[in-house]
């Protein structure tokens, strides 16, 4: 029995469109390979709605990532105004799509 192949793709709310195209691609070329897809907490409905699902286990950050690294990926989420911005030190997309993968 060879090695099992998993792709893991950390995504956001901004790749939707993109991730679809993936996920169509994946499909209609016939790969049969298991896809993690680590999503935003706030954007998993969203991404519950791709048209192709097939091998797609969709994960949340809140299922991955400590919560202390949720809590500061989560702040750049809050208006600037919004004081609880202020008490965690922002992480930006790709520093924690890294910690994802």
């Amino acid at each position: 029995m060879g090695p099992k192949v998993t792709f893991v793709t950390p995504t956001f709310w901004k790749d939707y469109e993109r991730f679809c195209i993936q996920r169509e691609s994946i499909e209609r070329c016939g790969i049969d390979i298991r896809h993690v897809a680590i999503v935003d907490h706030e954007d998993l409905a969203q991404f519950r709605k791709v048209p192709f699902q097939s091998n797609l286990t969709l994960l949340s950050t809140r299922d991955v990532l400590t919560p202390q690294i949720e809590a500061r990926r989560a702040v750049l989420r809050k208006r600037y105004r919004n004081p609880l911005r202020y008490l965690h030190r922002s992480l930006h997309g790709w520093y924690v799509q890294q910690l994802m993968k």
